[in-house]
């Protein structure tokens, strides 16, 4: 079945709010993947009165409804295909994870093995997946991976323009001033996440 669009969801999406996944899916146009170290961490979630821990229990009650399709292996990826109404979801797990979790913190590890998901998923599915998290250090990990990469605010997705390289045209009187000079004096729209540039010099060799 060919869906709108394919989307990779991160743990802090469903505990913002966990019907986030309802409008995600856009009464089933889009298919939503979760990599099961978000079942985790929504499991690990569940006990406690604060508000991720209220949306961690919704969200498992609403897998409690759902309806389990099938399951296939591919590639030592279990894919397990669940139905909630019209909501199509993809719970997606790997045999074994090529991330060590040797002298790396869990909340890093986990985001890595979430992003091997979220790889696995833009190279078999035939349309390049988003995916999407509300933590920008996830969302530069999957940017350097070539993953296309939003955050979810409010009511909408919001494209996350991240370039690790920027090219600048610039005329050739301005080379001399170049070295040591404030980059926002070349680059009107600079952020930080700009890593590196090449200024090409108009009008000349």
């Amino acid at each position: 079945m060919q869906f709108d669009k394919y989307y990779v969801i991160d743990t802090n999406i469903i505990l913002e709010d966990f019907t986030n996944i309802t409008k995600i899916s856009q009464d089933g146009k889009n298919l939503i993947i979760i990599p099961e170290t978000v079942l985790d961490e929504l499991d690990d979630k569940k006990g406690g009165f604060e508000e991720i821990n209220f949306q961690a229990r919704n969200f498992a009650r609403m897998l409690e409804s759902a309806s389990i399709n099938k399951s296939q292996e591919i590639q030592k990826h279990k894919i397990v295909n669940l139905e909630i109404n019209n909501i199509r979801i993809q719970i997606i797990s790997k045999l074994q994870y090529d991330v060590s979790k040797n002298n790396t913190s869990l909340n890093i590890y986990n985001d890595r093995k979430i992003l091997e998901i979220a790889t696995f998923a833009n190279i078999y599915y035939e349309k390049d997946i988003e995916f999407l998290s509300n933590d920008i250090m996830a969302r530069v990990r999957a940017t350097s991976l070539d993953l296309k990469t939003s955050a979810l605010i409010g009511d909408g997705i919001d494209d996350t323009a991240i370039d690790f390289h920027k090219c600048i045209d610039i005329e050739f009187d301005k080379l001399e001033n170049l070295q040591g000079s404030n980059i926002c004096d070349f680059d009107k729209n600079y952020e930080a996440y700009n890593f590196s540039y090449t200024f090409k010099v108009k009008n000349s060799d």
